[in-house]
């Protein structure tokens, strides 16, 4: 339905429209379009006025409604109409662009204005695209009628101080959001469009001016020293005692004509936090405040959250930030530091650290390593020698094993051991390094039935502090189930003894027990496969250096073990000793994984290794061949005797030329020439050649001497 419009008088109703019983605010977004009217939030006559963040909750930036509009918080100590008026835009008297239209068309949920005149008042807003994407995916400039349009098929006939959000727009036409218009609308066509947010014109007795986020604060350079001479931000006019932007003018030298919001959040009450510049953590691969990477003032080029939510998250360690970033968030300045800082806090002082980081970083960024923290450039993005990430033997010898973590956006969750050994061992020299895997081998390798509460609290794992406590049962024997679990443990840093323990007297060891000092059985096979270099598809298996013994309170007895093998394909066995050393053929070519097993012979106990191997023919020898060159100035005359069987040659001459021979062993009998351009050099010639099979087999001068030419 498309209308012409009449013109007509017109009165000014104060920003109201009446019909139906019902009232509006006029102005845009508490208005028509998005069906607001007076007890939305006035809900009686006694003054009782609807909380703004009652429908301003929406903190995701998306898909806003009448209801689930976009969250905010009043600035500390201020209402929301300390600088809002919630039925008008006092702004609307310094458009952003302004004109005329003719005729109108209602569409199924929009309305859109064909225009006759436009001038663009704020170069900024020149192109109509940016009419519809104001500060989010469904915010646009405001569209308004200036003085009110009458519409006479209402009941009764009244006026609407028309306004709306601009969904979409071109040089000749505006859409804007909702169906106001009626049949036969009369009044001006004269527009404006404003950038809206119901802004007052006045806040705290002082004119304020604003027509979109660089106005915020805005440093004019008048002033006395490069001051301010007209201090009408809105976060101006009421500081007189904040780090920039008072409302004297001074201190006006901070990100001037920048969007505040882009720190100071609206929805945060204007506070800056942790998470105004990235998140707190980022767990989102974009740059993206609340949640992902940094975002102001500008992105660093990183292009992964990486373990931020494993480490920092609410449902991971809830590292604090200081734990990788110490001297650095949020002690070191925030605004123009611009330098991430890599500090790791968790380790023992004195100990070195480091981090290898992007290969490049955008500027004005930059790492900077602190508290024994070096930082490198590599790209790997893992650490070395982080406590978090050892062995834990620190804590009893002051040793911290050398590491290096998985990459930092390595996928999670992330296995035990990608960190630590695990079972835990506490390095060769260590004589508590076996206790782990003994408890491990009986069953017992859950390692919350010893450290019940790391399980509980992942930050236990930082704390340079063995914490032991027990689970509250321990799984006995089939036919006992479940049984509760208590002991004692008093740290030694030799290591500590366990006492009372209910494990230990049901299974009958002794109590209490110094750990590291114990009885254990080892079966440990260690296992190597090596191609025979001459010997088509066979392997040697060595497995001499395996481990069959029984640790006696740290006393060695060795024990009789049996090697039992499987090879993963069929072949014969071909040499060896019987036991430890066994020489293989497999049957055919391939890829196999040869298996053994280790079994001592009056427990049974078993242990096995696997070895990945490939079974391959032994390459024939090259063939003979014999070259000479003939040199007369820069022209080499190259004769040759070749193998029986060569199909072709390629001779390639060292200076970027190449000779194809189809018939080289008489042509290179008869002698092939080649002229130089260059001179007073050497030059390297290098004979490709290829027989019926298409195998090909090189000679240069490492294989005969002659192929190494003088040119003068």
């Amino acid at each position: 339905m498309k209308k012409n419009l009449r013109r007509g008088v017109l009165l000014s109703l104060a920003g109201f429209a009446f019909a139906n019983g019902s009232a509006w605010a006029a102005q845009s977004p508490h208005g028509l379009e998005n069906n607001i009217d007076c007890l939305d939030c006035h809900a009686d006559h006694q003054g009782t006025v609807t909380a703004c963040t009652a429908c301003h909750d929406n903190a995701d930036g998306a898909n806003y409604s009448k209801l689930d509009a976009p969250a905010v918080d009043s600035h500390a100590g201020f209402s929301c109409q300390t600088c809002h008026d919630p039925h008008t835009s006092a702004q609307c008297t310094l458009p952003l662009a302004s004109g005329t239209f003719g005729s109108y068309q209602v569409n199924g949920q929009t309305t859109t204005f064909f225009v006759n005149s436009l001038n663009v008042v704020d170069p900024f807003w020149g192109d109509p695209a940016k009419w519809s994407s104001k500060n989010g995916n469904e915010r646009g400039l405001i569209f308004t009628v200036t003085l009110g349009l009458f519409d006479s098929t209402r009941t009764p006939a009244g006026y609407v101080d028309y306004s709306a959000e601009v969904v979409a727009a071109d040089a000749g036409s505006i859409t804007v959001n909702g169906v106001h218009a009626g049949a036969a609308l009369t009044g001006s066509t004269d527009f404006s469009l404003i950038y809206g947010q119901l802004v007052r014109n006045e806040i705290n007795g002082k004119t304020v001016f604003f027509n979109g986020p660089a106005s915020f604060a805005v440093n004019d350079g008048f002033g006395p020293g490069g001051d301010d001479s007209t201090p009408d931000g809105v976060c101006q006019v009421c500081h007189t005692r904040t780090k920039y932007w008072r409302n004297d003018g001074t201190l006006a030298l901070h990100n001037s004509g920048q969007d505040c919001t882009g720190c100071h959040a609206h929805k945060s009450g204007f506070n800056a936090g942790c998470n105004s510049c990235h998140g707190n953590p980022p767990v989102l691969d974009i740059p993206k405040g609340d949640d992902g990477l940094v975002l102001v003032p500008s992105a660093t080029g990183s292009v992964t959250a990486g373990a931020h939510a494993l480490h920092a998250g609410a449902s991971g360690f809830q590292f604090s930030c200081d734990m990788c970033h110490a001297g650095g968030m949020p002690e070191s300045p925030v605004s123009g530091n611009n330098r991430i800082q890599i500090g790791f806090g968790v380790n023992p002082a004195g100990v070195a650290a480091n981090y290898d980081g992007q290969s490049s970083i955008l500027p004005p960024y930059g790492y900077e390593g602190v508290d024994d923290t070096t930082v490198t450039g590599g790209g790997s993005l893992t650490c070395s020698n982080v406590y978090c990430h050892s062995n834990g033997g620190w804590v009893s010898n002051g040793r911290m094993n050398s590491h290096v973590t998985p990459s930092w956006n390595t996928p999670g969750p992330l296995a035990c051991d990608s960190c630590h050994p695990y079972p835990m061992n506490t390095g060769p020299d260590d004589p508590r390094k076996d206790t782990h895997t003994a408890h491990a081998d009986k069953g017992y390798g859950d390692c919350g039935l010893c450290h019940y509460a790391n399980i509980a609290n992942h930050q236990l794992h930082s704390n340079k502090i063995y914490d032991l406590l027990p689970a509250p049962t321990f799984p006995g024997r089939s036919s006992d189930g479940d049984l509760p679990l208590a002991f004692t443990y008093t740290f030694a840093e030799g290591g500590g003894t366990c006492s009372t323990n209910s494990c230990h007297a049901y299974w009958g060891y002794s109590d209490p027990v110094r750990w590291g000092m114990n009885t254990d059985l080892v079966v440990t096979p260690y296992l190597s496969g090596l191609h025979s270099p001459d010997i088509d598809r066979t392997v040697t298996f060595d497995a001499s250096r395996s481990s069959c013994y029984e640790n006696v309170d740290g006393t060695v007895e060795q024990r009789e073990c049996g090697y039992e093998w499987n090879f993963g394909g069929a072949g014969v066995i071909t040499g060896g000793n019987g036991t430890d050393v066994m020489v293989y053929q497999y049957a055919a070519e391939g890829d196999y994984s040869a298996t053994l097993t280790l079994r001592e012979s009056t427990t049974n106990k078993t242990n096995s290794a696997i070895v990945s191997v490939h079974a391959e023919n032994v390459a024939p020898p090259p063939a003979d061949a014999d070259f000479a060159v003939a040199i007369n100035g820069k022209t080499v005359l190259l004769t040759g005797v070749l193998p029986e069987g060569i199909a072709r040659a390629f001779i390639y001459w060292g200076d970027r030329k190449t000779t194809i021979s189809t018939n080289p062993q008489a042509e290179l009998a008869a002698g092939i020439s080649h002229i130089y351009t260059g001179g007073g050099r050497d030059y390297s010639i290098r004979v490709q050649t290829v027989d019926s099979a298409y195998n090909k087999i090189d000679y240069t001068a490492t294989e005969d001497a002659d192929l190494l030419v003088a040119i003068p």
